[in-house]
């Protein structure tokens, strides 16, 4: 398939997602992320260790904001 330059953007919502957000970002990256989509994690002030686990993927393509 030919890349068009198209980005899909992604946007998840989470608030104590510490058990599912690894798989959730880790399925993105696996299926197009990397190619032509950007994910935006939209933090709800999380008191787990979901934001840890967001910013253990900077460098792998992904940025935090």
């Amino acid at each position: 398939m030919k890349d068009v330059g198209m980005k899909v953007s992604v946007v998840m919502a989470c608030y104590n997602e510490e058990k599912f957000i690894k798989k959730s970002i880790e399925s993105l990256v696996d299926d197009y992320f990397l190619n032509n989509c950007e994910l935006i994690v939209v933090d709800g002030m999380s008191g787990d260790k979901t934001q840890d686990i967001v910013r253990s993927f900077i460098g792998q393509g992904l940025q935090v904001m």
